[in-house]
């Protein structure tokens, strides 16, 4: 039962984070076709014009679908369907878990922590707590040092 009801979690999370980059395409191609030249973010990390694209987005989601599509929430979304374009975390972690997850840049680094949560059954705050305390390059100083 927890499995299904994981996967329906996992499935859904999935649907709205393809929906969420359906509706950037979709807004950013129109943007494109109004200043009729390509997208261009002149070596900023994000271009002007989409400035406030996940605000109303966020807004326009809340309004059609519900709670839970806050701005950061969307970006969560977005991070992981960038780093689990496949689902493929522990039923075991919940959107938490997972939240917390995303915020480690390197890939090993991540994944010792998603196998550490579900291996030693952490809560959210004992994740937290040792992904501040640096336990992954403790560890591996420890083996590589």
């Amino acid at each position: 039962m927890h499995n299904t009801h994981t996967n329906r979690q996992c499935k859904k999370t999935l649907i709205d984070c393809k929906l969420f980059s359906l509706s950037v395409s979709e807004q950013t191609n129109g943007w494109q076709n109004q200043r009729g030249k390509p997208f261009q973010q002149k070596g900023a990390s994000r271009a002007k014009y989409g400035s406030s694209l996940l605000t109303k987005l966020s807004q326009m989601l809340r309004l059609q679908v519900g709670r839970g599509y806050s701005r950061p929430n969307l970006n969560n979304m977005r991070k992981f369907y960038l780093m689990y374009p496949f689902c493929q975390t522990s039923d075991k972690l919940s959107w938490s878990h997972i939240c917390e997850l995303i915020t480690a840049d390197n890939p090993l680094e991540r994944e010792f922590y998603e196998k550490e949560c579900v291996a030693c059954n952490w809560d959210v705050r004992s994740l937290l707590r040792q992904m501040e305390s640096g336990l992954f390059l403790r560890l591996s100083c420890t083996h590589f040092c």
